[in-house]
């Protein structure tokens, strides 16, 4: 698993974690008090069932900013 921090523009940072690629893609979205963590334990498994699965943290929550 990939994270990486992307800038949206006027200071603002948005968080994600990835992994695989290729074939459909999946977001994953956290609830009002959640984050991109929320679905660590399950993003691989995803992964492996065939395509590139992501899960921000939204802004104001997690990492992002």
């Amino acid at each position: 698993m990939a994270t990486r921090v992307i800038d949206i523009g006027d200071g603002e940072h948005v968080t994600i974690d990835e992994v695989g690629s290729g074939g459909r893609g999946l977001l994953l979205v956290h609830g009002f008090t959640g984050g991109r963590v929320d679905f660590a334990d399950h993003m691989e498994a995803l992964a492996e069932a065939g395509g590139w699965v992501v899960a921000p943290d939204l802004r104001g929550h997690g990492d992002s900013w």
